[in-house]
């Protein structure tokens, strides 16, 4: 049973089966079902790790889900089953996995414990072993027109019982349309959906198919087929109607295609189509009225501006069509034009017409209909058309003219210079057309080119001439062309009619150099070429190199005289060992050589046509193939691989064997399938030198820490054995992102100290030293050490440079094409604001001018309050003014009042006399009693006037 030696073995259950999984010494896992105790099954089987042995240690997990598989150098957790991977039950049974069955109800391939209500009915879960597919044996009818509703009998086996009601689904474009489904002993029927509900029939196509499947209400399917609804009436000629694969009539006097005769074809002649079940003796398109050629074929030709009567021969057309009216149609550029037409016989005769069209095409393809009953087409199977032609648009000189199918009639018009056909080509003044037919010939050859212009006096050289009217067919210029006066004899394989000839010429018959015209004579007319021919004598001048490896491939620059003479120039090494012809000219060719079976060394031999010629001065000498030994580059102290960044330039250095034996020497890396090279310069037989390959890659989506390793090697010449090193060498070329240096913070730094130090990242994962350049202006930054982050270099004592307004600029270079400016280097001696830094200049500037608009600002809102304080005292001023003057007005007013009451007073008072009281009482009085005058005490303001009296 098995062809490898087992190493393991690891048995388990399920479902009755016992399942043995074996490990092989070649690093297969083996899935075996033990059928009986002398029958066992392979199902699967897959590599674990390929070529190392399987341990005899395997163990299921807890679950036996997963098998854990040990080989001499990994573990590998492996699944048990996966039935998922089964789309259908056909599949799913086809893999006679034990522990996958077919789940009727949810339509998916499963273990048994995941298939629900599997113990119900046995159908519900089928196993390769105990079951069969749920299939759609037959549907009744299998197809429909799809304008009429009927109840299909599905004959379906294996169908599992179920208690819930069945629906049948009609799914179109992902559309899905739903019917009753009604349970039959051995299946179930359905009506198909409404019609108005069915998509529509694409244009140009006649039917669409449905998937029809069987499912319960709210489940997924249980089994499907498809189901075709056609239309018969998409069809509107007899011949395709009744030669479609859908059961389709023809009604001839309704024209029109049916599914249903009794319906549609009541009283008319009908055509039953070649689909239709049951006799018939008027069946398929051999009955149909149709248009047939007269016997010229399909394609009916009329020269531009001519006029002609069309006709074509009528078949099986009933006497209600010979007693309409026939009508011949035709639609030129979108434009129809109807005649009238007669019937004799069995014939069509159109109305004679100019047919003529507007556009430059050389022909316009007409179509073309026979109409009867006032818009009803006989069929055209055969496709009869009218093809409008016009010579001059098909041919521009004679020759062409006279080499065109003579189904056309085309002519030369020499009045006119013109392809015509005759009738159109005017009649000169004797009454004749200067018009030549296909057995004329042309009365002007022309010879416009010619190829090689030299040859070798030996002869042999293969000419192709090219012009016009260089004959009508082979024979007209067979013994007819000369070259320099020699005989050239025609290929008539390679002969073009009319514009090209391919002749070889003979040899002068002597050693020395001639030249003259080509000369072509067709008749009694000659055609001449403006250029010379030359017989010349080729010589090999010298060559180099010398020697190359023995896997060829050396292009050897080869330089002499004439080295481009002839059509077939051929090179080699002593005549067996062939060097390819690359590119020639008059002083130099290339060749490129084949491989040697060994170290040789011969002659350099060319031919040119029938001339050999040989080097004789010094042999080409094929020597060992170049060996590579040593790839890398990179800082010192790292791991000796090649390294390089995207940007390439890196010098990679390689140690090897026979280096100069190789031109041009290239190294090239591989990424996402494509091959990126660069150059190589040879330093000795054993040392080359080489910078890295440009890499189209982000340098930013490379990580630092991991770089991505590529498969590299060497193209020099053929040798083979330099080419994929990686496999050879067992390492990779490492691909590092682009070093980063950054800008001086200041925007002129300025040289203090002997050295310069510059800031960056990533800066020696794959450079050193030699591979960056810093020139400060016109000089250079001598280089002392490159680490991770910073780069210091000595610059030179002067500024060399062509100064900017503050000193030479910084430049960093790595490799070939990444750049970096730096900032300005001044070798001035700054003062003591200078040395604090551009930024700290900036920020005393900055601080002092804000000082200065807060100053502003206060001394602003300073006068401003000050100049409002004055305003406000102005104004109380005026006010304590105004009041003080109210005021003293009021006093005077109540002054005069007062002094008017005191006048009336001390006049009653005299009158009166002094009164006159005891001591007591006017010592009281006058000690103790306060009187208020009412009538004097007033409120002036805020202010008041008391006035005391003493009683």
């Amino acid at each position: 049973m098995f062809n490898t030696k087992l190493t393991s073995v690891a048995a388990t259950s399920t479902s009755g089966y016992t399942v043995v999984f074996v490990g092989t010494s070649d690093g297969f896992l083996k899935k075996v079902v033990i059928e009986s105790s002398s029958i066992a099954n392979e199902y699967a089987s897959f590599a674990v790790d390929l070529g190392s042995e399987i341990n005899r240690d395997m163990q299921f997990d807890n679950q036996n889900l997963y098998i854990y598989v040990m080989s001499k150098t990994k573990v590998s957790k492996v699944k048990v089953f996966d039935c998922s991977d089964y789309k259908t039950c056909g599949d799913c049974l086809g893999a006679r996995d034990p522990y996958c069955g077919w789940c009727s109800l949810e339509n998916k391939c499963s273990p048994r414990s995941n298939c629900q209500d599997d113990a119900n009915d046995p159908l519900y879960w089928v196993s390769y072993k105990t079951g069969k597919c749920t299939t759609i044996t037959s549907v009744v009818p299998h197809q429909l027109q799809r304008t009429t509703a009927r109840t299909l009998e599905l004959i379906i086996d294996h169908l599992p019982q179920l208690k819930e009601n069945l629906i049948c689904a009609f799914t179109t474009e992902d559309k899905a349309l739903f019917t009753n489904a009604t349970k039959k002993r051995n299946g179930v029927n359905c009506t198909t959906p409404r019609t108005d509900m069915l998509p529509q029939i694409e244009q140009g196509k006649h039917h669409f198919t449905a998937k029809l499947s069987v499912r319960t209400r709210n489940g997924p399917d249980l089994v499907s087929t498809d189901f075709t609804f056609f239309d018969c009436s998409t069809h509107s000629s007899c011949t395709r109607c009744v030669s479609s694969e859908f059961p389709c009539d023809w009604c001839v006097e309704a024209h029109r295609c049916t599914h249903d005769t009794a319906e549609n074809c009541r009283n008319d002649i009908l055509v039953t189509g070649v689909s239709r079940i049951g006799p018939s003796y008027r069946s398929g398109p051999g009955f149909c009225p149709t248009i047939n050629a007269t016997g010229d074929g399909s394609e009916v030709l009329v020269a531009g501006g001519t006029s002609k009567s069309i006709k074509v021969k009528v078949h099986i057309i009933g006497q209600f069509i010979v007693q309409t009216r026939f009508v011949c149609q035709f639609n030129i550029e979108g434009r129809v034009t109807s005649l009238n037409a007669q019937l004799l016989g069995d014939t069509i005769y159109c109305d004679s017409m100019e047919f003529q069209y507007t556009s430059r095409s050389p022909n316009l393809t007409a179509t073309f209909a026979v109409i009867w009953g006032g818009s009803k087409p006989l069929d055209n199977p055969h496709n009869i058309h009218v093809v409008i032609y016009r010579c001059r648009e098909m041919a521009d000189s004679c020759g062409i003219c006279l080499a065109l199918s003579e189904k056309y009639n085309c002519g030369w018009c020499s009045s006119t210079n013109t392809c015509e056909v005759e009738e159109q080509c005017n009649k000169n003044k004797e009454g004749k057309t200067d018009w030549l037919n296909r057995s004329e010939i042309c009365p002007n050859p022309e010879i416009h080119t010619f190829q090689p212009k030299t040859g070798p006096w030996e002869g042999g050289t293969n000419i192709t001439i090219r012009g016009i009217n260089l004959g009508k067919n082979y024979n007209d210029i067979y013994s007819g062309v000369r070259i320099a006066g020699i005989n050239c004899m025609p290929f008539p394989q390679f002969y073009i009619d009319t514009k090209q000839i391919v002749c070889t010429v003979d040899s002068p018959g002597e050693q020395m150099y001639r030249n003259g015209k080509i000369v072509v004579q067709i008749g009694d007319y000659r055609g001449e070429s403006k250029e010379d021919y030359e017989f010349v004598d080729p010589k090999i001048l010298d060559f180099n190199p010398k020697f190359g490896p023995t896997s060829g491939g050396t292009e050897i620059h080869i330089t002499g005289k004439h080295l481009n003479a002839g059509s077939r120039i051929q090179a080699s090494i002593n005549d067996h060992l062939p060097c390819k012809i690359l590119s020639t000219d008059s002083s130099q060719a290339i060749c490129r050589t084949s491989a040697s079976p060994g170290i040789i060394e011969g002659r350099l031999k060319m031919s040119f046509d029938n001339g050999p010629r040989e080097f004789n001065d010094y042999n080409f000498k094929y020597v060992l193939d170049p060996t590579v030994e040593h790839v890398s580059s990179g800082p010192s102290g790292q791991i000796k691989v090649p390294k390089g960044i995207p940007a390439g330039g890196i010098r990679i250095s390689v140690t090897g064997t026979q280096f100069t034996s190789i031109q041009n020497p290239n190294i090239y890396v591989v990424y996402n399938g494509e091959m990126y090279a660069s150059p190589c310069r040879v330093q000795s037989d054993t040392e080359m030198e080489c910078a890295s390959p440009v890499v189209d890659v982000d340098s930013h989506v490379i990580e630092a820490e991991r770089p991505i390793l590529l498969e590299y090697g060497f193209l020099m010449d053929n040798v083979l054995r330099v080419q994929n090193l990686s496999k050879v060498h067992n390492n990779h070329f490492e691909l590092y992102p682009n070093p980063e240096y950054f800008i001086f913070e200041e925007r002129v730094k300025y040289f203090k100290s002997e050295y310069l130090t510059i800031n960056g990242r990533n800066l020696d994962r794959a450079c050193k030293e030699s591979d960056v350049e810093v020139k400060i202006g016109n000089g250079f930054c001598n280089i002392t050490s490159l680490s991770r982050q910073q780069l210091t270099c000595r610059p030179p004592s002067e500024a060399t440079a062509t100064k900017s307004m503050n000193g030479p600029e910084v430049i960093v270079r790595i490799g070939t094409s990444l750049e970096y400016r730096i900032g300005i280097l001044s070798y001035e001696s700054s003062n003591i604001i200078l040395d604090w830094g551009e930024n700290v200049i900036f920020a005393v500037i900055a601080t002092i001018v804000i000082l200065l608009l807060i100053f502003v600002a206060l001394l602003v809102a300073y006068k401003k309050k000050s100049s409002e304080s004055s305003r406000v005292l102005r104004n109380m001023q005026e006010q304590m003014d105004i009041l003080e003057l109210r005021v003293a007005a009021e006093c005077k007013e109540a002054f005069a009042e007062l002094q008017t009451e005191m006048t009336d007073l001390t006049g009653d008072l005299t009158s009166g006399g002094i009164p006159f009281l005891d001591y007591r009482s006017y010592a009281m009085r006058i000690k103790t009693t306060l009187y208020y005058n009412g009538n004097v005490l007033s409120f002036f303001g805020k202010k008041k006037a008391y006035v005391f009296l003493a009683n």
